[in-house]
């Protein structure tokens, strides 16, 4: 029974052993975005919602390491349609209860020992506070109920999302949780590519089609927004790499990504990624430890675009006039900056809140009375309280991302760059999927980063520390002297000729017994000496010897057996 046990026990360990091979491997990321195309490509929305579920559950029963969830977490949302999404409301919601019951299984089965908030914790739970606290006190018309709604899923789920990750996806080492994490980004940006890809095939008359993209879960900004994140964080993975070819290919996938926010045709993103990519370049040629190949490879793509304008010079002139035809104009968001700033001035505290909706209704196609802007929806839903929880959260973020001189800090700050410039003329920051949801996984991300980066210099510290310990030591052992009483012993001791010394242990020499044999020859000639009248020997101290091996004073003189008595026995 105890052998069956025990198989069973070692067959259980090598399956988990093989699954965690399996999941924090490139193959699996690459099937989580191939499963997600497909089924966005199908248009099997119900479906592929379904069975991503069902991943994410599975995944809460057998693993307390949630970090291979991270790929399942930030891509399952562009499966959804938010076109078809209404009618099956219900039954996509009923999909999301066994996921609601593995999660409470997992709190209950993997317990954490010490919980923590994290160092966002607090700085999120104010910014959820003050969405809670927006309208409270306002004299316009507002939907409370549906303001609650609003504030819950914007101020709690990214706090969710960021304590969850903190908790149960660093069980592995932070600096591999950091680069797992790092190419889950980077696949994500390659699924935007490939849905963007396969928008265009669909649409193709002939020319490179202009206008907004439709990709279902998201338009032409969101699509940016997303790529904005996720194309340094993948240039982040690239310079991280030790195989100088895969580092290539992530840096490829990385500016595949660039083209890709150009293709959203979505302009500010356009503006902000462009200025994210220059900073881009010069922190890649810094971090890589390829320099020269990097460089060269940068001349190339330069060469490669230069030649593509050059043939398609009029498509992409037809391109960019058609994304550009308005210009820099602001699409009427001017408009909603101005309304924002006089319900600013009317509720300067706590705001309108998100149930407030406004004269410019036409302007907005999202359930929330959008401003178009991060700063002005701030200031106008959740007033001077929000604008300071607000601006608490980002020094967290700037403090965090700019204390270490670390490889993902560096280039998380480029994303921010991007995105953030972006979400001053944009609603990203106030989408709880994928906006905050997104930004949340990345400050938890570099938050594991900078603490990755404590562990190994402490761990580096103390092995420098026991490494000059161990030299010191090495040092006050290296030549040992022999003890001054062993070197007099054997010069005032004649008949030491079988001392044996240790210089391992340092040991004073001590002299071994004569074999009795010897002893009992060395006995006869004495006494035949004696008998033949010749002089009795002597040790080295004048003492004489005895018949019976022994001095005056009674102590037993050793004899060699090779000396003169042994060789006069002999010549009889």
């Amino acid at each position: 029974m105890k052998e069956v046990c025990f198989r069973s026990s070692v067959l259980h360990g090598k399956a988990l052993e093989v699954l965690d091979r399996i999941l924090y491997s490139e193959g699996y990321l690459a099937l989580v975005c191939a499963l997600v195309l497909l089924f966005w490509a199908t248009g099997a929305m119900i479906s592929g919602f379904t069975v991503m579920c069902l991943l994410l559950s599975a995944l809460l029963v057998l693993k307390r390491d949630l970090t291979p969830c991270l790929p399942v977490i930030v891509s399952i949302y562009c499966i959804v349609s938010v076109s078809e999404f209404p009618p099956y409301f219900v039954y996509m919601f009923a999909i999301l209860i066994p996921v609601a019951g593995a999660l409470i299984f997992h709190f209950v089965y993997y317990p954490v020992k010490k919980p923590t908030a994290g160092a966002f914790g607090l700085a999120y739970l104010c910014v959820a506070a003050s969405m809670f606290m927006g309208g409270a006190f306002t004299d316009a018309a507002t939907d409370k109920l549906k303001a609650l709604g609003f504030a819950a899923f914007l101020g709690l789920f990214p706090f969710a999302v960021y304590v969850l990750i903190r908790n149960y996806c660093c069980e592995k080492p932070k600096r591999q949780f950091v680069e797992y994490a790092g190419k889950s980004f980077a696949f994500l940006g390659l699924l935007i590519v490939l849905q963007l890809l396969v928008y265009y095939i669909r649409v193709w008359t002939g020319v490179l089609p202009g206008g907004e993209v439709h990709l279902g879960w998201g338009i032409s900004n969101g699509a940016a927004s997303v790529l904005l994140v996720t194309a340094p964080i993948t240039m982040y993975v690239a310079v991280s790499r030790k195989n100088r070819i895969l580092s290539l290919l992530y840096a490829a996938l990385s500016a595949v990504q660039y083209v890709g926010i150009v293709a959203t045709v979505s302009r500010g993103a356009i503006i902000f990624g462009a200025i994210s990519f220059v900073i881009l370049l010069v922190a890649t040629i810094v971090k890589t430890p390829y320099k020269k190949t990097y460089i060269a490879a940068c001349v190339a793509g330069a060469v490669v675009v230069g030649v593509c304008l050059a043939v398609f010079r009029e498509e992409f002139k037809a391109f960019f006039d058609k994304a550009f035809e308005t210009g820099l104009s602001s699409s009427g968001r001017d408009v909603l900056y101005s309304e924002a700033w006089e319900v600013f001035k009317q509720n300067p505290f706590f705001g309108v809140g998100f149930g407030y909706s406004g004269r410019n209704a036409y302007l907005n196609r999202h359930p929330m009375y959008y401003f178009h802007s991060t700063l002005f929806q701030t200031v106008a839903s959740l007033g001077l309280f929000g604008l300071a929880a607000s601006v608490y959260m980002y020094y967290k973020r700037v403090r965090f991302a700019f204390s270490k001189g670390l490889a993902y800090n560096v280039f998380w700050i480029i994303a921010c760059v991007g995105v953030e410039g972006y979400a001053m003329i944009n609603t990203f920051t106030f989408l709880a999927v994928p906006g905050l949801l997104l930004i949340a996984v990345a400050t938890a991300v570099n938050e594991t980063s900078n603490a990755a980066r404590k562990e190994e210099d402490s761990e580096t510290a103390a092995a420098a520390q026991t490494e000059s310990e161990k030299t010191v030591a090495e040092t006050d052992g290296a030549a040992p002297a022999e003890p001054a009483a062993a070197e007099e012993s054997e010069s005032a001791d004649p008949y030491n000729g079988y001392a044996e010394v240790s210089a391992q242990e340092g040991n004073c020499a001590q002299a071994s017994p004569i074999p009795e044999e010897e002893s009992a020859e060395a006995r006869e000639n004495n006494a035949q000496d004696v008998a033949d009248g010749n002089e009795i020997p002597k040790d080295a101290s004048g003492e004489t010897l005895t018949p019976s091996g022994q001095g005056k004073s009674g102590i037993k003189r050793d004899k060699p057996a090779g000396g003169r008595r042994g060789k006069r026995k002999t010549s009889r």
